[in-house]
């Protein structure tokens, strides 16, 4: 298997577009040195091989972004994309870490200071953020919101108080 970040950019949005065309798109994978920035062509030629390989998946913040642009500007791209989406090939970091959260109780909190985050900075995870808290804390353990901290499986982690930041 192999593992690809992408993303893409776009010209400015604008009211009733939801996906704006393509500009280029950026990718990478764990090894230094493997980030390429792409031009409009080599975005489209890359993602249509990579969207298409059963042994490829996609990793990105606000990956459905990306994905509708790519399908607005390529509709037959549209299976391509439901297909790797039901096999499971499309990671997007920011809904994981929304999810961690809200199992943690922190949805909606500044990480770094415990502040509550106002309406309309609670639902945000921006790329910095992700990567500033990933140096922060270490990952969570599954165990941890399965219910092991938990009074009883009805009550909820946030509840009993026994699932606290770290």
């Amino acid at each position: 298997m192999k593992i690809w970040s992408f993303d893409t950019e776009t010209h400015r949005k604008r009211g009733g577009l939801i996906s704006p065309p393509l500009v280029c798109g950026s990718i990478a994978t764990r090894e230094p040195g493997s980030e390429r920035l792409l031009d409009k062509a080599q975005t489209r030629h890359f993602f249509s091989n990579t969207i298409a390989d059963p042994d490829v998946h996609l990793v990105g913040a606000n990956l459905t972004y990306d994905l509708g642009v790519m399908a607005a500007d390529n509709p037959r791209l549209i299976a391509p994309i439901f297909d790797a989406l039901d096999a499971g090939r499309l990671h997007d970091v920011a809904i994981r870490e929304a999810l961690i959260d809200i199992a943690r109780c922190l949805h909606g909190v500044d990480p770094t200071t415990g502040r509550k985050l106002d309406d309309d900075e609670g639902a945000r995870y921006p790329l910095a953020l992700l990567v500033k808290r990933k140096t922060l804390y270490e990952p969570i353990r599954l165990k941890q919101v399965r219910g092991a901290h938990r009074e009883s499986a009805a009550d909820p982690p946030c509840r009993s108080g026994r699932v606290q930041p770290r």
